[in-house]
């Protein structure tokens, strides 16, 4: 989407190659799941062809940089997968000493990703899932060079009103990441464990009955995980509904960090599209954690007491998944 948006000038023209892509996408997505894939794709068409994006995706900093004669520190992480630290450093220090600038720091931190937080991957996924809000290597980093007075960039002519509806909105969207994240954690570790005492089950010629509700149970952990159809991995999470009912926790994780990137791609207020997204996504959440919530008061202590009758281990979940 971002190569289309650049190479075509013309906006018409660019959002008839998009819409050629999306289609192009969603004759490979299996019929049930089309509906989801096509409001998620046409959500990140909307966002990629504002001009504001298009601004952005085209904005050369280099002559601005080449103008700045005060003193410089640039740090980046280096996990930082939206802006990696080899070329954009450098590209950074050149431009600033092109303009005879000489006070210039430039600073890559191990082991951080975009936000300064320590990172296993660096990837946006992992944001709203690291307890961490910024390491203290980034921190000294930035005190012991040079005193920071921090300021709204002047050139910001959004009213703080529209900066806190995109504060609130992107507060919102990253505790939706973290409670789908949470309960399909948990969805992950009870089909683990129903696997295990199926296969021990399986052997057991007067177990067959207790089977049936292990795999009942299993089938219902299933469609609340959401599956990738293709997958061979009966654990394997898919990013897109299942039918017309409620979004699966996978997808709500994954659209939720889309509507997160959508939302802080501008100094704006979020747009009604966006907002009235995360309202369908917000309800979907509430209507699976209910169904979690019920699976894990009822369904599973009520297994769990026929599996303690048969001498198997019982299922636990831990607190995050209740």
């Amino acid at each position: 989407m971002f190569r289309v948006v650049k190479e075509e000038q013309d906006p018409a023209a660019a959002s008839a190659r998009l819409r050629q892509l999306r289609d192009q996408i969603l004759s490979g997505v299996p019929e049930p799941q089309k509906t989801a894939a096509s409001r998620m794709l046409d959500s990140q068409m909307a966002a990629v062809s504002t001009p504001w994006f298009r601004y952005f995706l085209s904005y050369d900093p280099r002559p601005a940089l080449s103008k700045v004669k005060c003193p410089v520190l640039a740090i980046i992480g280096e996990r930082d997968l939206q802006v990696p630290y080899e070329r954009n450093l450098e590209a950074i220090g050149a431009a600033l000493k092109t303009g005879g600038n000489t006070s210039v720091t430039l600073v890559h931190l191990p082991g951080l990703n975009h936000l300064f937080q320590t990172a296993t991957t660096g990837s946006p996924s992992e944001y709203t899932r690291i307890e961490e809000t910024m390491s203290p290597a980034a921190l000294d980093a930035i005190t012991d060079t040079v005193p920071l007075t921090v300021k709204q960039d002047p050139r910001v002519k959004v009213p703080l009103a529209s900066l806190s509806e995109q504060l609130s909105l992107q507060m919102a969207l990253g505790d939706g990441m973290k409670r789908s994240y949470e309960a399909l954690q948990q969805v992950h570790d009870l089909r683990r464990q129903l696997r295990e005492i199926g296969a021990r089950l399986e052997s057991d010629l007067d177990g067959k009955q207790t089977l049936a509700s292990v795999r009942a149970l299993d089938e219902r952990a299933q469609a609340l995980q959401g599956r990738d159809p293709r997958s061979a991995d009966p654990d394997a999470g898919f990013a897109l509904a299942a039918g017309s009912g409620p979004a699966s926790l996978a997808t709500l994780n994954a659209t939720f960090a889309t509507l997160a990137t959508i939302a802080g791609g501008a100094d704006a207020a979020p747009t009604l599209q966006a907002r009235e997204m995360f309202k369908e996504q917000r309800r979907d959440l509430g209507t699976q954690l209910a169904a979690w919530s019920l699976i894990t008061s009822t369904q599973i202590p009520d297994l769990n007491r026929t599996l303690r009758e048969r001498g198997l281990p019982a299922i636990t979940i831990g607190e995050s998944g209740k």
